[in-house]
């Protein structure tokens, strides 16, 4: 398919990229999942709720747009962790939050927890990042475009993916494509395994254009799986 390889099974990648701008505009045309932020937090809280006790380790959201889910962490942790967020979109963090201009300088720190939402499919190369975190970060916390109706094995797959059925193909934007095995495997290279799933969590918030099929019904008989997001939490087997 032009201009798209398969770097491993149920990984896809644009090969040459012309690169956006990723500004305020950007965030304020993309910022329209009222409830995500609320249901990001409250499903992530239990997994590291015991640990809050006594760990003093913070949360990093790399990519936080107009920073709603650093708003409502701060407002529950700020006075027991640190909040932080990096974006080089120059939105400004909420109150309180800490602010890292320089993303290496961020990631350079040890964190309980580090959450790209909507954020590892626009990194030209996620690998780099993916490598600062090895070994500093105890939880990678993710939400990626769901292509779990795409193998990216045949010709007949690439033949749906260039026509226009793959909602989530963005040219310049959308870099890489995953599925659930896919992101696990790759997650996996840098010492992280997943500890939790969840195709459908963003679903009732989030719709997309091929929810033109609105009904999941419709999209589960022509795409296999129906949901929109795959959200993953992975936890450090080196840590």
């Amino acid at each position: 398919m032009q201009n798209y390889i398969i770097e491993k099974p149920g990984i896809l990648k644009q090969v040459a990229i012309n690169p956006i701008d990723y500004n305020e505009d950007y965030v304020i045309k993309k910022a329209n999942f009222n409830e995500t932020p609320y249901l990001r937090f409250g499903y992530m809280l239990p997994y590291i709720q015991e640990e809050l006790k006594t760990c003093k380790k913070g949360i990093l959201e790399i990519g936080y747009g107009n920073g709603k889910f650093l708003e409502i962490a701060n407002g529950f942790l700020g006075d027991i962790i640190e909040i932080a967020g990096h974006d080089i979109s120059g939105v400004s963090v909420p109150e309180g939050v800490k602010f890292y201009p320089e993303l290496d300088k961020a990631i350079k720190r040890d964190w309980l927890m580090v959450c790209m939402f909507d954020v590892l499919e626009h990194f030209p190369n996620p690998r780099e990042i993916l490598e600062k975190c090895r070994g500093r970060v105890k939880y990678l916390y993710l939400t990626v475009p769901n292509s779990n109706h795409m193998s990216f094995e045949n010709d007949s797959d690439f033949y749906r993916f260039i026509e226009g059925e793959y909602a989530h193909l963005k040219p310049n934007e959308h870099l890489w494509h995953f599925d659930s095995n896919g992101l696990s495997s790759l997650l996996t290279e840098y010492g992280y395994t997943n500890i939790q799933e969840n195709f459908a969590l963003e679903d009732v918030t989030r719709k997309r254009k091929y929810d033109s099929f609105k009904d999941f019904d419709s999209r589960q008989k022509l795409f296999g799986l129906g949901s929109n997001t795959i959200t993953g939490l992975f936890v450090s087997t080196e840590i």
